[in-house]
């Protein structure tokens, strides 16, 4: 066995060879790169683009720096004889490393994800069984699929492609959140609890439907999930935490946007969004981040100001741009 002192040296010469070190500087530079031009972007959609290469970019870092540390332990002893060929052919295999392992968890992750989060929609759903006049859950989703009928006739067909967004009408005492959007490539739902539907008028229930609509016609299922998915395989990355939170408040103020310019009701989704805050009791959401909800109130207590990690934008400030959006 090698004395440590050369698996020291091994990380030292590596580290402090020109190539190596140029590129972890590079990858240093993109990322304040990416979050300055985030501080100056205008739109939404640009903003999220590059939340989302903050997001690999800091990954991709972070695999490449411990694959290089595993790899100089592995390879000590070819160091012990050929040190520039072991720091190239380290460099080598990190990179690889980096580019295959972090696209190959992400996708394994998100789909982990989704089928949990389907799962967890359908077992909570209320059941459609009898389709009589009578029957209130048929009234209700009839509803919902009238809202988003008309809602469709109004974007086109962009709004679900070859798939209809199918409402869904969750427990009361369910633990998801007020409404949600689901979006994957087999199914698209959105998802509303039935105390929710009963407490918002027609104009107020337009708009909240519109907001989880806009979720889905910006495939914010899809950025989400790809956040919280590198999120969860690197927790001690707190850089990776601050950009999801990030992403998640800038994807919830762009579908409430998107709800007040093809409702023309923005004050409505104003509304719903102070019927929910006031009356819904809502258990936190945990681990079960990777959907497009519109408010979670943490378990009915009062919700705190919102912070650097706070993934839904403060109650106030939406309400601010609602207004102003009402009054333009």
């Amino acid at each position: 066995m090698l004395p440590l002192s050369i698996y020291f040296s091994f990380f030292h010469d590596y580290f402090t060879t020109n190539f190596v070190a140029i590129g972890l500087t590079a990858g240093i530079s993109f990322l304040v790169l990416c979050f300055v031009a985030f501080r100056f972007s205008k739109t939404a959609l640009a903003k999220s683009r590059l939340l989302i290469s903050m997001i690999v970019a800091s990954t991709s870092l972070w695999i490449f720096v411990l694959s290089s540390l595993a790899f100089c332990m592995m390879l000590g002893h070819q160091y012990w004889v050929a040190p520039f060929a072991a720091i190239l052919l380290v460099s080598k295999l990190a990179l690889a490393t980096s580019a295959i392992l972090g696209v190959t968890s992400m996708f394994s992750l998100q789909r982990r994800a989704i089928s949990g989060m389907y799962q967890s929609i359908k077992n909570q759903s209320l059941p459609i069984e009898n389709t009589s006049d009578t029957s209130d859950n048929y009234k209700t989703t009839l509803r919902l699929s009238k809202i988003l009928q008309d809602l469709r006739s109004r974007t086109g067909e962009a709004i679900s492609g070859s798939l209809t967004i199918q409402p869904i009408l969750i427990r009361k005492e369910s633990r998801l959140p007020a409404s949600l959007a689901f979006d994957s490539r087999s199914s698209k739902l959105v998802a509303i609890k039935e105390n929710i539907v009963s407490m918002l008028d027609d104009d107020e229930l337009e708009a909240v439907m519109a907001h989880e609509v806009g979720h889905i016609m910006h495939k914010d299922a899809f950025q989400k999930s790809v956040a919280t998915a590198y999120r969860i395989a690197f927790p001690f990355d707190i850089l990776t935490r601050l950009v999801e939170a990030a992403l998640y408040r800038e994807r919830e103020l762009d579908a409430d946007e998107f709800s007040a310019q093809v409702t023309g009701k923005p004050i409505s989704l104003a509304s719903a969004l102070l019927k929910i805050y006031e009356s819904v009791m809502v258990a936190p959401l945990g681990n079960i981040s990777y959907i497009s909800y519109l408010m979670n109130d943490a378990g009915g207590k009062k919700p705190r100001r919102a912070s650097l990690f706070s993934k839904e934008p403060a109650l106030a400030i939406r309400i601010q741009r609602l207004i102003a959006l009402g009054e333009a």
